[in-house]
């Protein structure tokens, strides 16, 4: 495998959340804002340029693009509380369609491939249909106090939910009646992410209590390559990209790309900073990858034999 096209944003701020188009033309960007800066603000990957700066606060949460990429959903601290807006790029307009009580403390935004369906996820969980711009589900915690993580397949079929309803399960819901199609048992009440493959076919669980990051293949409902993952890799952040065998992994100052069968794994990028957040794009193999020192690094990986490694 190897990188290719390989653009580094330097933003002087702390990114909470980043989120690509489905092309990997544009990235959105959810900021640690302390100062006059907007929290959320849209880049073009190729130049490098400011596209939209959007919202006001202090603290991005979370960032989903829908409509390929003509509109952003955006989430964000202000006062007191979450806010949760859509952006039109082009025409300039922002509404703000809910906002949450601190105690609910909305962490990221989850979205399909097209950003159809869109989660707020905190310490409940709200969906949202973009394209009537109404709420559709809505789940409490198991527990109050632990967080609800989620994650779409790429079709907006499935909703995955884990702390909630039943804190010893990863719970498959169907996406337009809501009920309940499979139950994977969970390595913990509670973790700090899930990412499932665009068919859903494979499903990564990340368990901080156990210490540990958990792949399943959800129609045998059973975990597989137990050998590579463990105590070392809980803290990164994953996301599969374009099928179901290349899982990309941020821990660290390190950006992976796992091949699961036939195994091949490959560090791209290595920026030696404390990983914040991961996007990949939905239609091509571009993956881009944030540090809590401001960098944002996008680029596009291919599957052959590799010949040397990027950004060293």
């Amino acid at each position: 495998m190897n990188a290719t096209g390989t653009t580094t944003l330097h933003l002087g701020t702390e990114p909470t959340a980043i989120d690509l188009t489905g092309d990997g033309r544009l990235v959105a960007v959810s900021l640690l804002s302390l100062d006059a800066r907007s929290p959320t603000e849209v880049f073009d990957v190729t130049s490098g340029q400011s596209i939209r700066a959007l919202g006001t606060g202090l603290v991005g949460r979370g960032v989903a693009f829908a409509d390929e990429g003509r509109t952003l959903y955006h989430l964000f601290e202000r006062d007191t509380q979450f806010v949760f807006a859509r952006s039109e790029l082009a025409g300039g307009r922002t509404e703000e369609l809910a906002s949450y009580a601190p105690g609910q403390f909305c962490r990221e935004l989850r979205r399909d491939s097209t950003g159809r369906l869109i989660a707020v996820c905190g310490d409940m969980v709200e969906v949202w249909d973009t394209a009537n711009g109404t709420r559709v589900f809505s789940a409490p915690p198991f527990r109050k106090g632990l967080p609800i993580q989620a994650a779409f397949d790429a079709a907006g079929t499935t909703l995955w939910l884990w702390g909630t309803v039943d804190g010893n399960a990863i719970i498959g819901l169907d996406a337009t009646t809501w009920t309940e199609r499979v139950r994977i048992p969970a390595p913990a009440a509670a973790g700090t992410q899930l990412a499932i493959s665009p068919s859903g076919a494979r499903l990564v669980a990340v368990a901080t209590a156990t210490m540990g990051v958990f792949v399943y293949d959800t129609p045998r409902q059973a975990r597989i390559v137990p050998d590579r993952y463990g105590d070392t890799t809980y803290s990164g952040r994953f996301a599969f990209s374009q099928d179901d065998n290349h899982l990309v992994n941020l821990i660290g100052g390190a950006v992976l790309i796992d091949r699961l069968e036939p195994r091949e794994l490959l560090e791209l990028h290595g920026l030696g900073d404390e990983a914040a957040a991961l996007a990949v794009a939905d239609y091509r193999p571009v993956v881009a990858a944030s540090w809590k020192n401001g960098t944002i690094v996008s680029f596009e990986w291919n599957d052959e034999p590799p010949r040397a490694k990027a950004d060293r």
